[in-house]
């Protein structure tokens, strides 16, 4: 006690390089063995440096990572997690495209199908069977299939529109005479005939990729070339900050990390939802990914008129209603967990509280989205709000000359006596085609929710 205490003190000095090695090997089954690839998420101070390679001793059928670290002397970087993946390796397909025109193999005498604006869940179905004395052509299950229709124009030239792009079911097969086979085949979209069967095993976490990158990676891997994809151009400058997947708050704990057992569908449905993006399957078989498209002005729209003179904007049928499926007028939007958690909502006053507006139902209907993954709840939110179904009117109408109209396009309606005012805009959400050799005839059913009502 009482005696004076000396210390000596010195600044920490770093090593100007060290290395770390993963402890142990990972080797996936043989269909999988592949190059290994790595990203990572780090600290890395001015003066630092931090990279990922395979172990000098990995081959082909087991691998693990090496990181090397660079120093300043001073600083040092520090590493928070590595993520492996593998790209796929999709070799070019073998087919011979068997065509219905002029193939006496393959008579198609009458075909239909629905498609929506979700852009999934497109079906097809058809009755085809061979002149007699052909053979029909082999229809084998799971078999690519597309359907188009044709439409004269004056010069009376065929010019053909896709109205679906997808995957063969076993086909039914019905004798009706000798010679003489016709067969009934059904169709499904690639997402609900390939897509439903595949799963998220010895896939990384995508936390910190970049959305479009992370969304290309699982199709591939899901055995779908980049040829068949489409991802908005200006999507990196339109999310600007938010074009990376989210990071967990302390950067070490693994996010949009999906289980083995989980389905491709859901694991693409979480990365749009925490990025207010949607992703579907068109009807020419592209597979996408984009911001929701929304009407602006000066938008292409067709325009609904009931005193058209031209043949192509002829309508037959025509009615509005309104209707209370998936109506929504309060959104809750929870994001992160524990103390990262944030909340965002929205909500329609007037509709629970004011008998004079026209969506007033006087009860709270809700939609609630729990995304621990996610970290801006303030933009789910508004992407749910704009996509929300309220008391807007419906329309209803059948047309047989547009097979080029599809899901997701507007209409502007300028039609007396269904209530809805000129030059209110629609967005068609369902689509419903027929065509049949027997009448030689096409035709077609749409429905369309109202999104923008004029002025009375």
């Amino acid at each position: 006690m009482g005696h004076t205490a000396a210390f000596s003190l010195l600044p920490l000095v770093y090593p100007d390089e060290a290395v770390l090695d993963a402890a142990d090997w990972f080797g996936p089954p043989g269909a999988f063995t592949q190059t290994p690839y790595y990203r990572w998420i780090a600290s890395q101070p001015p003066g630092t440096s931090l990279s990922v390679s395979a172990h000098p001793a990995s081959h082909d059928t087991v691998a693990k990572p090496r990181v090397r670290f660079g120093s300043s002397g001073v600083a040092r970087p520090v590493l928070y997690t590595i993520q492996e993946f593998r790209p796929a390796q999709i070799g070019s397909g073998e087919s011979a495209p068997v065509h219905s025109q002029a193939n006496d193999a393959l008579r198609v005498r009458e075909a239909s199908g629905t498609l929506t604006d979700r852009r999934r869940g497109a079906t097809m179905r058809a009755s085809i069977e061979a002149k007699t004395g052909s053979e029909l052509v082999e229809l084998k299950p799971n078999g690519k299939v597309s359907a188009a229709v044709g439409l004269e124009d004056d010069a009376g030239i065929a010019i053909m529109h896709r109205q679906f792009t997808g995957y063969l079911a076993p086909a039914e097969y019905d004798i009706r005479s000798p010679g003489q086979v016709r067969a009934e085949i059904e169709a499904a979209d690639g997402i609900d005939t390939r897509l439903v069967h595949k799963r998220m095993l010895l896939k990384p976490s995508f936390a910190g990729w970049p959305v479009d990158e992370a969304f290309r990676y699982i199709l591939n891997c899901s055995g779908i070339p980049d040829a068949l994809m489409s991802t908005q151009a200006d999507l990196a400058a339109r999310l600007g900050a938010y074009y990376h997947l989210p990071l967990s708050a302390t950067s070490a704990e693994p996010v949009l990390k999906f289980t083995p057992d989980i389905g491709v569908i859901e694991a693409l449905d979480t990365i749009c939802r925490v990025r207010a993006l949607e992703w579907g399957v068109n009807e020419e078989g592209v597979y996408f990914l984009r911001q929701p498209v929304v009407y602006e002005p000066g938008a292409e729209v067709w325009t609904l008129d009931d005193d058209a003179t031209a043949e192509d904007d002829f309508v037959y049928s025509l009615q509005a209603a309104g209707s209370l499926d998936e109506f929504v007028n309060i959104v809750f939007v929870l994001t992160g967990s524990t103390w990262s958690a944030r909340a965002s909502w929205l909500w329609d006053s007037a509709s629970v509280l004011d008998p004079t507006d026209s969506a007033y139902i006087g009860d709270d209907w809700w939609h609630v989205e729990v995304l621990p993954d996610a970290d801006h709840p303030e933009l789910i939110a508004r992407h749910l709000w704009e996509r929300r179904q309220t008391l807007r009117r419906m329309l209803f109408l059948s047309n047989a000359s547009r097979p080029d109209l599809m899901p997701g396009a507007f209409i502007k309606v300028q039609a007396d006596g269904i209530g809805v005012p000129a030059g209110s805009i629609f967005r068609i959400v369902k689509k419903d085609w027929r065509c049949s050799a027997d009448g030689n005839d096409f035709e077609q059913v749409f429905e369309a929710v109202m999104i923008l009502e004029a002025d009375a």
